[in-house]
């Protein structure tokens, strides 16, 4: 963002800081720039959406060992798969070696994840597990290669992921809400649709969660 961009998110953020501090009988409605800034969208992407924790599913939807399904957020790929011991990771979807989709499926359930490009196989964990061809390069480690696993909680069933793992432990933060939660999780049905992007914008932004890993 330019200076004059950053500028007026940050303005845009002040603002919002002084009405949410306001009585409830002064409340009004927000300027329409927190709707239609691209620098505010920006700002909303780095310091919630990569910053905080994300709900992105329910332990439900990946409820056997191999079961997976894919979605996206700001951009990142992500795989979130349940392993062989039955812990459910949040994986990069992005494969190692030239940066394909491993999984293009919305969901499913699978052995091991295999890119379709150069067929590298990851386990369900996101270990690679076989590397065809790579077996005489001298600089490879396959340890080295397997999918990021990003930071991931599940609270009350609820998958949530911090995609630059900066974020403050979430349990304690929602301590609060898990009684409220418990009268109603017998009336819960997720419905989010397989695939589907976490954050409901059109507006996209490039980058991976990790580098390609190319050896020499």
């Amino acid at each position: 963002m330019s200076a004059i961009e950053t500028r007026n998110a940050q303005g845009l953020r002040q603002h919002l800081t002084d009405l949410t501090s306001k009585p409830k009988e002064e409340a009004y409605g927000m300027p329409s720039d927190f709707y239609t800034s691209d620098a505010f969208h920006e700002l909303e992407k780095e310091q919630i959406f990569r910053s905080e924790w994300v709900c992105i599913g329910h332990v439900g939807e990946a409820a056997e060992p191999g079961d997976f399904y894919t979605t996206e957020l700001v951009g990142e790929q992500l795989l979130v798969a349940r392993d062989d011991e039955g812990n459910i990771n949040v994986l990069s979807n992005v494969c190692r070696h030239r940066g394909n989709l491993v999984v293009n499926e919305s969901s499913g359930n699978r052995r091991s994840f295999v890119c379709p490009y150069h067929a590298w196989a990851y386990t369900r964990d996101g270990s690679l597990k076989t590397a065809p061809l790579m077996k005489k390069a001298k600089a490879f480690d396959a340890a080295k290669c397997s999918l990021p696993k990003l930071a991931t909680e599940i609270w009350n069933n609820f998958i949530f992921v911090n995609l630059d793992g900066t974020a403050k432990p979430l349990a304690p933060q929602l301590a609060s809400c898990t009684t409220i939660t418990m009268n109603c999780a017998i009336f819960y049905s997720w419905t989010r649709p397989f695939g589907a992007p976490i954050e409901k914008s059109n507006r996209e932004l490039h980058g991976r969660v990790s580098p390609v890993c190319d050896p020499p």
